[in-house]
């Protein structure tokens, strides 16, 4: 069931076939596109994608731990790996696609200030990193926060890594229990390594202490990939007219060449910014963009 203001309503089920059976109706919240699936990113890429092309969408998650996600004001997104002309799906190529505009609709508040508008403010020092040229989301559905975690900005990555193991347990679904296994086994592994970790990022390796801190299945699980959170900051916009990003940065799950931590986001009428910085860097603006596979129990993760 879903809880409105005023009423409780049924929530849409979906049958083991294709997709899972008809893709749930789109809901809307305040005016948010609440399922963002193979219809709307066909539309605004100009992909093909059918039924029987994409994901099923696991029968167990129409019940409370969807609810509960989407009374925090999450949105499911279908990820796509390509472009409308089966290109992959960069960060260059999205730089190069929506450079301008986005759609009928546009990423940034005043296009009339810069004669020339990029998606990405001076990203130069990443154009040949291999997250920025051959990196594409994941074939898969994800659940998405509106923001990042209330206290994440301006914490060091192990504190936020902190943060997401809270926000999981506190919020998302508040019972250890009750987590699908993947998320439990991530849970138990950060744990596990804590003392290590926290002691970790005081190193002046900053090198090796990112390379521990990426490869903790709780962020590779719950942190996206640049490339990941660029198209939902870019899809969101299109189709509901709000920026996810608009003063705040997501610090990802990716190293670059030079060794410590990518973050992206800002999205004003100067573009999005793509920095990186050490693991140990606080910053006001940077926190973590909760996110998380809508089906857990398909999750391959690559050392």
């Amino acid at each position: 069931m879903i809880a409105t203001k005023n009423r409780v309503e049924p929530f849409p089920r979906a049958r083991k076939v294709g997709l899972g059976g008809r893709r749930p109706q789109s809901k809307q919240y305040g005016g948010t596109d609440m399922f963002i699936d193979f219809p709307q990113i066909n539309d605004l890429l100009g992909t093909n994608y059918l039924r029987t092309d994409v994901p099923q969408y696991p029968f167990r998650l129409w019940a409370e731990d969807m609810v509960q996600l989407h009374a925090l004001g999450h949105f499911t997104i279908l990820m796509s790996p390509k472009t409308g002309g089966d290109m992959d799906m960069t960060l260059k190529h999205l730089q190069f696609q929506f450079r301008n505009k986005l759609g009928s609709g546009k990423l940034f508040h005043d296009y009339t200030v810069y004669e020339k508008q990029e998606v990405w403010f001076d990203p130069d020092w990443c154009a040949k990193e291999r997250f920025f040229m051959e990196q594409t989301p994941k074939f898969e559905r994800r659940i998405v926060a509106p923001a990042i975690i209330p206290g994440s900005a301006d914490e060091d990555y192990f504190v936020q890594t902190e943060m997401i193991e809270d926000f999981l347990l506190g919020k998302v679904y508040k019972n250890i229990n009750k987590l699908p296994l993947a998320y439990a086994d991530a849970v138990q592994e950060f744990r596990s390594r804590k003392k290590d970790l926290a002691k970790m990022i005081k190193l002046v390796d900053w090198d090796v202490c990112s390379q521990h801190y990426v490869n903790l299945k709780l962020n590779r699980i719950f942190r996206m990939t640049p490339v990941e959170t660029a198209f939902c900051v870019i899809i969101y916009q299109m189709l509901n007219g709000k920026c996810i990003l608009e003063n705040t940065a997501h610090a990802t799950s990716v190293r670059p060449s030079y060794g410590d931590i990518v973050s992206i986001g800002g999205f004003n009428q100067d573009g999005g910014l793509i920095v990186h910085d050490k693991p140990s860097k606080k910053d006001a603006c940077t926190g973590v963009l909760f996110s998380q596979p809508v089906d857990p129990d398909s999750l391959i993760l690559d050392i």
